[in-house]
């Protein structure tokens, strides 16, 4: 009887130490294993949603992601979403990816960018989205050409309020035969007359509220834009062009501002010469400053 007690015992601790060893086999086995890069290649989509969605639209879709230059198949150097991450000019803002991440999307490009396991992201849409908006990018494109848009109607009210005004004021002087020697005083009186009518503050008002609301949009594309400068190569492109036009149109904006005080005033005063020299140089620039916003959106298109 002892004695198969003590064959028991044996064999349990046999089996034990096997057991023990198989496992110890089985944990250096799963330490060496290779998870399938085709498997992780899985994961691409999320990374593009988390890191890139909410600044860019093409991060929503697999052929959104391949499109080039942002993915050249095979060649990771050539591809300009690897260049940015690569040197950590994208994300603009935000965390970044982890180091084994950028590796996976290094891979993942150099092994062709092939379509990954439900690379669709249809979720990633409402997670990326800014504001309603599928993302900050369309804000963003929605913002500029509401502003210009408005600034445009401002310019053109703008310009229908100063013909209404000096047609009015030049019929007073022709009607009452005043000449550039005797117009001082009676003219002036006359200006500020026509300015304060009320079909004239109507127009007024008008436009001033055209501009307060391009001016809100045209401030929202500014916040918006801030984290797409930067990460530029040497040479021309349409987002050199693009950043170039802003800082000149936000230039023009800051003179206008101040040429729409000096009018103003000059108006309420019935200062005509400060009038008429003021008002052909702030038409100008009202007329110039959402053309140039038109046209900087129009230079970069659809792209992101």
């Amino acid at each position: 009887m002892r004695k198969l007690q003590v064959s028991g015992a044996h064999s349990l601790k046999a089996a034990a130490t096997g057991i023990l060893l198989l496992a110890s086999m089985a944990l250096i086995a799963a330490q060496g294993t290779v998870i399938p890069k085709t498997l992780e290649f899985g994961r691409i989509p999320g990374i593009f949603v988390n890191y890139c969605l909410a600044c860019h639209e093409w991060a929503a879709s697999y052929e959104g992601i391949v499109k080039a230059p942002l993915v050249v198949p095979g060649k990771p150097e050539e591809s300009r979403v690897w260049i940015l991450v690569s040197e950590g000019a994208m994300p603009a803002s935000g965390p970044s990816p982890t180091g084994e991440e950028k590796q996976l999307m290094r891979d993942w490009i150099a092994a062709g960018a092939p379509r990954p396991p439900e690379a669709g992201a249809a979720g990633g849409q409402a997670r990326g989205g800014f504001l309603g908006f599928p993302s900050k990018l369309a804000f963003h494109r929605f913002s500029g050409w509401m502003s210009g848009s408005l600034l445009l109607a401002a310019g053109a009210i703008g310009a229908v309020h100063a013909y209404d005004m000096m047609s009015a004021a030049h019929d007073f002087r022709d009607a009452h035969g005043i000449t550039e020697e005797t117009m001082s005083g009676v003219c002036d009186q006359e200006i500020r007359d026509v300015w304060s009518s009320p079909g004239q503050r109507a127009l007024g008002w008008t436009h001033a509220g055209l501009v307060v609301a391009g001016e809100s949009f045209y401030i929202a594309n500014f916040v918006t834009g801030l984290g797409y400068i930067g990460g530029e190569g040497p040479g021309l492109s349409k987002r050199k062009l693009h950043l170039w036009a802003f800082f000149a149109h936000g230039t023009l904006m800051a003179a206008e501002i101040v040429m729409g005080f000096m009018t103003s005033s000059a108006l309420a005063r019935g200062d005509h010469d400060t009038v008429s020299g003021l008002g052909v140089a702030h038409a100008a620039v009202g007329i110039a400053i959402p053309v140039i916003i038109l046209s900087a959106g129009a230079i970069m298109g659809g792209d992101s």
